[in-house]
């Protein structure tokens, strides 16, 4: 919003290459984002019917944590995409807190915030899908948990360097 409200202002005419660049990304995020709201929610349900399967023999038990696993990991892979895809927005934030529209400040704090929440449910998210401990490939685990945790806290600090810009204006 706070682009739109900037982008084509004769008052923020030696802005709008900078609206132009940021406009477009933050679109696009919104919708690779929107159907991964629904994506998220179906994902468990995989490992949920995965663990109703029959487990009386060895072979109906390996089939059954095999699917777990399977299930287990989309519904880790489903919110680390929403993390990726959101913290690739906060270049484009931060450029719209220096250069936007300050009678939309609120907005856009608000919108960094929102995007800031996003990334840290996604992250709980993962953060227990993991620590359930039936995901086999343990060094998968490590790995997704050290980007999610490193995301969170890029977040962090690209949250508190937008909402520095805001109070420089």
């Amino acid at each position: 919003m706070v682009g739109w409200m900037t982008y084509g202002y004769k008052k923020f005419e030696s802005v709008d290459t900078v609206m132009r660049q940021a406009i477009p990304p933050l679109n696009d995020a919104t919708q690779k984002l929107l159907p991964l709201v629904d994506l998220d929610s179906d994902a468990y349900t995989d490992y949920m019917e995965a663990a109703k399967m029959p487990h009386k023999t060895q072979e109906e038990k390996a089939k059954r944590n095999d699917a777990m696993d399977v299930g287990l990991k989309k519904a880790v892979d489903v919110p680390m995409s929403i993390i990726r895809i959101a913290n690739q927005c906060w270049p484009h934030l931060v450029s719209l807190a220096e250069h936007g529209n300050t009678s939309c400040k609120s907005d856009l704090q608000v919108g960094c915030k929102a995007l800031l929440t996003g990334v840290q449910g996604a992250f709980l998210n993962v953060k227990i899908n993991i620590n359930m401990g039936n995901i086999k490939d343990q060094d998968y685990c490590r790995k997704i948990l050290a980007e999610a945790e490193e995301a969170v806290q890029m977040a962090e600090r690209q949250c508190a360097s937008a909402f520095a810009k805001m109070d420089d204006s």
